[in-house]
């Protein structure tokens, strides 16, 4: 066994707490999660049982005798060092740190002989964990999954999805394999159908420590993108967390009067609290701009949910077809049916013809208007029709509107009607 020596020792565990304490939380670019990174007092390991032997033989060969090893390590009434040496329901991490701190023996070589990683209370694990668990494209697959359709639960801690979309089920148990290791999971069905997996209470405790909350499935006003990705450097990683997302919690609306990707939250508020932007939308929103990807935050519907709670279903909008195209071609959905009828949307744009969200549309047409009339075009159905490439009906109902507003003025001239802007 290589033993580290008392001043090296110190200072790997003294850059170690640094590295850790800046990553999670502050503005992470951290690329991997260290087994000392999750809450000491919940995980047990599992050690190769050469290595397990071997560091037990240098307990005693320092210490003489099993009752001063235990005496050494601190072991309350009950507890055994020959039962751990044994390990059969595995090392507590507290001790293991313990025994590392004895014997100089470097994070690395810990990690690298884990065979078993699970909770205090748990008899699920993950077997052969892929210690340090690192930050890629399928993690981020997952923590999108679970900020989605997904959840932690409250009291137990178990990770869970449903998805109507077996591929996105698939994928999704791929990933968590894939991002930890081998990992037993179980699949149910919720009463509506909806096929469901279930990972065990390790995993969720993982997901804990970069800064997802149990609970229920609705956002909650606080709880955002954890920062390890929003300070990523590696775009995949975004682009992963994204697509999960909106694969999950995205709609494409194909309408001539709304044209746009839109991602929802429903957020649970006290019904006397602030209605504060959820943070989840405020940090998609700060990712669609490192793609130049322009977009706003809304809220269109309220429900009461009791006498003390109500809940607003926000949302997150794309519009106009050049950032549409950018989603599409930077971003995109995983579910191809998605992707699929957003194509359909960019198809739907005449080449050159903008397009006015409904909310903004009077804003536009009068900037048309006074484009016009510097030209000294006069301002008539047929002549703003062929100006803004839509057809006279719809110009016709814009004009109307405008005129019930009081923005413009018209007067007949012949057999048409001449416009004006008034100022």
């Amino acid at each position: 066994m290589n033993l580290l020596d008392e001043k090296q020792w110190k200072r790997r565990v003294s850059k170690a707490i640094k590295i850790t304490k800046n990553n999670i939380f502050g503005d992470s670019k951290m690329a991997e999660i260290s087994l000392f990174d999750l809450p000491k007092e919940q995980v047990r390991i599992k050690l190769k049982p050469e290595f397990r032997e071997k560091i037990f033989f240098e307990l005693k060969k320092k210490y003489g005798s099993f009752g001063k090893i235990s005496k050494a390590l601190g072991l309350k009434r009950g507890e055994s060092t020959r039962r751990y040496r044994v390990e059969r329901s595995g090392l507590p991490l507290p001790l293991v740190l313990k025994i590392a701190r004895i014997l100089k023996i470097s994070e690395k070589q810990i990690q690298k002989n884990t065979i078993e990683l699970k909770t205090m209370k748990s008899k699920e694990s993950i077997k052969n964990p892929k210690l340090p668990f690192r930050i890629t494209p399928e993690f981020a697959l997952v923590v999108g999954a679970v900020l989605g359709d997904g959840g932690i639960e409250k009291n137990k801690c178990r990770i869970w999805y449903f998805n109507r979309e077996k591929e996105q089920i698939e994928s999704f148990t791929k990933a968590v394999q894939s991002c930890f290791g081998e990992v037993n999971f179980a699949r149910h069905h919720s009463l509506s159908g909806a096929p469901c997996v279930i990972f065990p209470k390790i995993i969720g405790v993982i997901l804990k420590t970069i800064g997802l909350e149990d609970g229920n499935k609705n956002y909650k006003p606080y709880q955002g993108i954890p920062k390890i990705f929003l300070g990523s450097t590696d775009k995949k990683i975004k682009i992963a967390l994204l697509q999960r997302l909106y694969d999950d919690d995205g709609t494409v609306f194909n309408h001539h009067n709304s044209r746009c990707v839109s991602f929802t939250a429903p957020i649970t508020y006290p019904k006397e609290q602030t209605r504060q932007e959820p943070q989840i939308l405020i940090d998609i929103k700060k990712i669609l701009e490192e793609f130049e990807i322009k977009s706003k935050i809304c809220n269109y519907k309220k429900n009461a949910k009791n006498a003390e709670e109500i809940t607003i279903n926000w949302e997150i909008r794309i519009t106009g077809k050049e950032n549409q195209q950018k989603f599409y071609e930077k971003i995109g959905f995983g579910l191809q049916r998605k992707q699929e009828k957003l194509k359909q949307v960019l198809d739907r744009y005449v080449e050159g013809l903008e397009f006015y969200p409904r909310n903004e549309a009077t804003i536009h047409y009068l900037q048309k208007l006074k484009e016009l009339r510097l030209k000294n075009i006069e301002l008539n159905a047929e002549n703003i029709s062929n100006f803004c490439k839509r057809n006279q009906r719809h110009i016709r109902e814009i004009l109307t509107s405008l005129l019930k507003k009081g923005l413009i003025s018209r007067e007949k001239t012949g057999n048409k009607f001449a416009y004006s802007i008034k100022n």
